[in-house]
């Protein structure tokens, strides 16, 4: 239980750096824009990823990112005695689901 536990902190941990600082940046952008374009762009872009579950959306990613460009592992379980940025390289694809 302690390792599915620490498991889910680092991916937890990954989302987080991933979403604070893009949704601080897009938010600033559509701000700056308001009522243009690239504001509405923003949002509209932000709302239909929103709405859709975060099932479907790790699907279409594995799918595309694991299995049709292989540029991501499908499994999330690193070997072990990994280091960081090889337990990193196996998060980034689970963790794009939440970051969405």
């Amino acid at each position: 239980v302690v390792d599915a536990l620490g498991n889910s902190m680092k991916l937890a941990l990954v989302a987080f750096v991933l979403v604070v600082p893009i949704g601080i940046l897009g938010g600033v952008i559509a701000a700056l824009n308001f009522n243009r374009p690239l504001d509405r762009i923003i949002s509209l872009g932000g709302l239909s990823v929103t709405v859709l579950p975060e099932f479907v959306t790790g699907i279409i990613l594995i799918l595309i990112f694991g299995v049709w460009l292989r540029w991501l592992p499908i499994a999330a379980a690193w070997p072990k005695g990994a280091g960081f940025f090889t337990q990193l390289y196996y998060l980034i694809l689970p963790s794009l689901p939440l970051f969405l």
